[in-house]
């Protein structure tokens, strides 16, 4: 268990089986339809999903930030090795070389209408809003910015779903 644990980010050794089990319920209370398409794991899905594992709301987060994170990941270390790059010794280089799993996090938070409405040039997104795939725009209902990042799509809101929503006034 050990070596998986070292491969998690930010667990640790003693509460990896713990980690594991939580991401494990997390997921498996997610819609089939949500685990093909983050970008319909809103805020309201995501509520739902820690009300039905017994977790708080950043503890959902912090399951889909580190998926996305090792998604990412994946892909980084492959291009390294196909351009015949060296390859990171340790996970800590890795962070050094690539960033940490908490910029995947999304700024979606049980307050997030509070702290998003507070910032000036902010606006608050249609109910109905759909992202460019049609589907419900994460952000819909909430106050965001012009760079308030999708967590779906780790875009800007301008360059994802505020394509179609005017941020003036």
């Amino acid at each position: 268990m050990g070596s998986v644990a070292d491969m998690i980010p930010g667990v640790g050794r003693a509460s990896a089986t713990e980690s594991l089990h939580l991401y494990e319920s997390i997921i498996k209370a997610m819609q089939p339809q949500e685990k093909q398409d983050l970008a319909t794991f809103d805020a309201k899905a995501r509520h739902r999903v820690a009300t039905q594992v017994n977790c708080n709301f950043s503890q959902v987060d912090d399951c889909i930030a580190k998926f996305l994170y090792m998604k990412s990941m994946v892909g980084k270390v492959k291009q390294l090795k196909d351009e015949g790059k060296p390859m990171p010794k340790d996970y800590q280089q890795l962070e050094k070389d690539f960033g940490s799993w908490q910029s995947f996090k999304s700024p979606l938070s049980e307050n997030v209408s509070e702290t998003k409405a507070a910032l000036p040039g902010s606006k608050t997104v249609p109910s109905d809003a759909k992202s460019p795939q049609g589907y419900p725009c994460p952000w819909a209902g909430q106050s965001v910015g012009r760079s308030t990042k999708c967590p779906a799509t780790r875009k800007s809101f301008k360059a994802c779903c505020g394509k179609r929503y005017s941020m003036n006034g």
